[in-house]
């Protein structure tokens, strides 16, 4: 099993990821990334002032091409 593929199964169990992640998983740069959150294409939820959270359940969405 590839380190990859571990680390796939455990993003799974989780609800929601930190946006550099959910970044490394489909592929994209981080700033990038940040504008597809700002456009909503990528949902986030935001967690107090500062942190910022992407559903998991989300991105299995944009990456199935279901996307919003």
């Amino acid at each position: 099993m590839s380190m990859r593929d571990n680390t796939e199964k455990h993003v799974a169990t989780k609800l929601g990821v930190k946006p550099e992640e959910a970044f490394r998983m489909i592929n994209v740069s981080r700033s990038l990334g940040y504008k597809l959150i700002a456009e909503g294409v990528i949902p986030s939820v935001k967690l107090g002032e500062k942190r910022l959270i992407v559903p998991v359940s989300g991105l299995e969405k944009l990456m199935n091409g279901s996307g919003n």
